[in-house]
């Protein structure tokens, strides 16, 4: 069963002493800031190439300046969350040796600190490892230390990281209830939707996991529900994402026009066309063959000798309804509204907003699949329906 990495650790280092109960400033205000002058800038430096490094692939990169940012860290519990960070990505590279050091030392030290979040990564990074090397009864009651330690980590935003790693290696350990309560914990806490939506993806699996698991029908029917609905979330999140990705793309490409139209087009000593990233024109190339002083016989020739092949391709069975379909344009039509060329008012932005609010709504709740096999004939007709859709949306 595949599980969504989404642990970036972060960009920000914590601070602030394990002991201390006040742990706002934990988000990158050191109090040692003025004190220490360009230390903690250039530890944040670090910390924040590491978190690039680490989001491109470069585990081992990220390691070494993790390790770096670590041995400038103010306090024992930035020291202890950056050298996790280090921990993580020597585990990605295979060197669980060095990993599990790292570990056992942050347990250690944590633990006599009482930095249970720390405490709580440490534990569940040991588990990782112990699972590797087949050693179950040693991970059983690693695994049992870390519950026990979890109930101690505070309901702190900054620690929902922590506590969706412990969920997922619950559920790779085979333990998919306490991993539901574990991700509901973090979905709580998580900063942000694209947090929410990566959670929402492995509590469905987590919620399916426990449905093969239940011998009481009725308990394995719950699971399954709140599988599917989990896995809804996430699906329809991303939807969401897709055609907002599509909206800023289309007021790329119009910008690109309009920003190719006011310059020099038809100099020609500028660069082919075909080398330029901004998508290209037939009035920009008309113009440019027209400033080069190409015959127009020439250009006639070389287009009667070009040739144009139709590929018709096979595609999968629509099977999304035409209610969702509608949705999905209603909600692009009413971003559009949003961010188009002219601001609408503040009621309207109100009154555009609330539309939105309610078509999605209405999304979440209706069934996106057809509940029987389409025939050709339904076939031929989503195809004509898109047809006067498109022709009515080009005449109007």
């Amino acid at each position: 069963m595949r599980i969504h990495e989404v642990a970036s650790y972060g960009a920000a280092p914590r601070s602030g002493g394990c002991r201390v109960s006040d742990r706002s400033s934990r988000t990158g205000g050191l109090g040692a800031t003025d004190a220490a002058g360009g230390f903690v800038t250039e530890m944040h430096s670090l910390v924040a190439m590491a978190g690039a490094a680490r989001a491109q692939g470069f585990h081992l990169r990220a390691a070494d300046l993790y390790h770096t940012a670590a041995e400038q860290a103010f306090t024992i519990e930035e020291q202890l969350h950056l050298t996790m960070r280090e921990a993580h990505c020597r585990l990605q590279v295979d060197d669980r040796e060095t990993a599990e050091r790292l570990a056992a030392e942050v347990a250690a030290l944590a633990r006599t600190e009482e930095c249970y979040a720390e405490l709580a990564d440490a534990l569940g990074l040991q588990v990782e490892t112990l699972m590797l090397r087949n050693e179950y009864a040693a991970a059983s009651e690693v695994l049992a230390e870390a519950m026990y330690v979890l109930l101690r980590v505070p309901d702190d935003p900054a620690d929902h990281q922590v506590i969706h790693n412990m969920a997922v290696t619950y559920q790779r350990c085979d333990f998919p209830i306490p991993a539901i309560d574990l991700y509901r914990r973090a979905m709580r806490l998580a900063p942000d939707d694209s947090e929410r939506a990566f959670i929402s993806a492995n509590m469905a699996s987590a919620h399916l996991l426990a449905m093969i698991h239940e011998a009481d029908l009725d308990q394995a029917a719950r699971h399954l529900h709140d599988g599917i609905a989990a896995a809804r979330g996430f699906s329809l999140y991303f939807q969401l994402v897709n055609i907002l990705e599509q909206h800023i793309e289309e007021d790329s490409y119009l910008e690109s026009l309009n920003r190719s139209s006011n310059n020099a087009s038809n100099d020609p000593f500028l660069p082919p066309l075909a080398s330029q990233s901004d998508p290209a024109t037939f009035r920009q190339l008309f113009g440019r063959l027209r400033a080069l002083n190409v015959p127009p016989g020439q250009l006639e020739t070389l287009l009667r000798e070009l040739d144009i092949r139709l590929v018709f391709t096979a595609h999968p069975t629509e099977i999304v309804r035409h209610t969702v379909r509608h949705k999905q344009r209603r909600v692009a039509a009413l971003i559009q509204a949003l961010q188009g060329e002219r601001t609408p008012t503040p009621d309207e932005q109100a009154s555009l907003r609330q539309q939105l609010e309610e078509e999605i709504r209405l999304w979440w709740r209706t069934d996106e699949l057809h509940q029987f096999k389409p025939s050709v004939l339904d076939e031929v007709d989503y195809a004509l329906h898109y047809f006067f859709v498109h022709l009515r949306a080009g005449r109007d």
